[in-house]
Formats: C-alpha cells, structure tokens, sequence
C-alpha cells in the first residue's frame, strides 16, 4: 500500500467526491479564501464515493 496526501477544493453546500476507500481526512484549512481538505489515501484502492457538506458557521442545521 503506498499513501499519498491529496488537497481537494470544497465548495459551499453539499458535493459527491470520489475517494479511494478507506480514505482519512486530515485536516480542512481555508487557503486562499478557499476551503481545502487534505486526504491520506492510497491510490491503488477501489473507488468509493464520499459526501461532504461545507455549512458557514451560524446556519440552523435544523431547519435545512
């Protein structure tokens, strides 16, 4: 298994990323007046989709 650190751009509301499985996420940083999330994943495993949400802070998860 070889792991690779990957950045990926996450836009506001909700997205499908695809992710190999087992993929961790490390850490989500603003850079660049963007929101980034790194990835620990190993590029040789199957493909799996994931879904994240990126909410501002204040925002009523309730009523959404």
């Amino acid at each position: 298994m070889t792991q690779t650190i990957y950045k990926y751009l996450l836009e506001p509301g909700e997205q499908i990323i695809p992710l190999p499985k087992d993929a961790k996420v490390l850490s989500v940083q603003v850079q660049f007046d963007q929101v980034k999330m790194w990835v620990l994943l190993d590029r040789k495993a199957p493909m799996v989709n994931r879904r994240f949400e990126t909410v501002p802070t204040g925002v009523d998860l309730d009523n959404r």
